[in-house]
């Protein structure tokens, strides 16, 4: 072989190795995580991906300063104001809302979640609500196996959302959702409903009255 075929040999190779890279490149799979409301006062700071022990883990900051009823625990929610940049000029609550969009990936997988927590509020719970990804109706396919995290004691999971609950927290450390991908069939996107909560005062008035009166009657038990 002569120095001009040697040459064109490696050219070639370069640009078989180069293309082979593109295309197992391109095929390369990705779980995307899309906050929702783009310029609130909540936002995803980092996300990344272990394919080998499927893990996707995330951190983001959660900074949401307004109350609102939130009905199904009967406690308020830390939202956004309807009005709030980022958020959509309406009446509703602004909530931080995310989507997960799958990209072929299946099995069992880890989802882990740290929340910073910057509003104004201490958080009595914390709860993850599962919906289509335009939020419009609640998902559940029993893809939840199993949750844990560091923070809160009470851990409750139901079909499509996850309650966490049980003192008084100024952030939320590490929570772990593990998942089976395999009932999505690794494809499809997932709106996630992320809200934080605090005792109404009313709650709170009724639990300072109650521990007054508690101590009140220690005292008098022990003055007699």
């Amino acid at each position: 072989m002569n120095t001009v075929e040697i040459g064109v040999y490696r050219n070639l190779s370069s640009v078989i190795w180069i293309s082979c890279f593109f295309v197992f490149s391109s095929q390369a799979q990705a779980i995307l995580i899309t906050d929702r409301w783009l310029g609130d006062k909540n936002t995803i700071t980092i996300s990344t991906q272990d394919d080998f022990n499927q893990i996707f883990y995330w951190e983001e900051v959660y900074g949401e300063d307004n109350l609102v009823h939130y009905s199904p625990a009967d406690v308020n929610a830390v939202v956004n104001a309807p009005d709030s940049p980022g958020c959509p000029a309406a009446t509703d609550a602004c909530y931080f809302d995310k989507v997960l969009t799958l990209e072929g990936e299946v099995g069992i997988w880890e989802f882990q979640i740290v929340v910073i927590n910057t509003s104004p509020f201490d958080w009595s719970g914390y709860h993850f609500e599962f919906y289509d990804p335009l939020f419009q109706q609640p998902q559940g396919n029993n893809t939840l196996l199993d949750v844990k995290n560091a923070t809160f004691p009470v851990i409750e999971v139901m079909p499509n959302a996850v309650w966490l609950s049980g003192g008084t927290q100024t952030f939320l450390n590490l929570v772990t959702v593990t998942a089976d991908l395999d009932l999505t069939g690794g494809v499809g996107s997932i709106g996630i409903r992320q809200v934080a909560t605090t005792p109404e005062p009313a709650t709170l008035a009724l639990l300072s009255l109650g521990l007054a009166v508690l101590g009140f009657t220690r005292c008098r038990m022990r003055c007699r």
